[in-house]
């Protein structure tokens, strides 16, 4: 995709394929919060540093219809639309005056 990525999730194994009636999806914004308890160590193969991504996620908005969060726990697959960019945009000018 040239604009990003697409995250795709679902709570519910009950999926019809190619039955978007049955399937009600939900295009949504990435909910806002907190993952904590996120990796459990499982040494496998000799290799001590092997972990498991588990965890718990705390939503910051409750009750906010238009995330994921709240898609997938009221029964939608939930189709969330994302990007990758971290560039500290704000300190770019800061930056370039170091240098000048």
């Amino acid at each position: 995709m040239k604009q990003g990525f697409v995250k795709v999730a679902s709570a519910t194994p009950r999926i019809r394929v190619a039955d978007p009636v049955y399937n009600a999806q939900e295009i949504c914004e990435q909910a806002k919060g907190r993952w904590t308890n996120e990796w459990a160590a499982c040494p496998r193969l000799n290799d001590p540093n092997y972990f498991w991504l588990t965890g718990e996620f705390t939503d910051h908005v409750l009750e906010n219809e238009r995330n994921d969060h709240w898609a997938l726990a009221n029964g939608y697959v939930a189709i969330t639309p994302t990007t990758v960019d971290v560039t500290a945009y704000h300190f770019m000018d800061e930056l370039n005056n170091w240098f000048n």
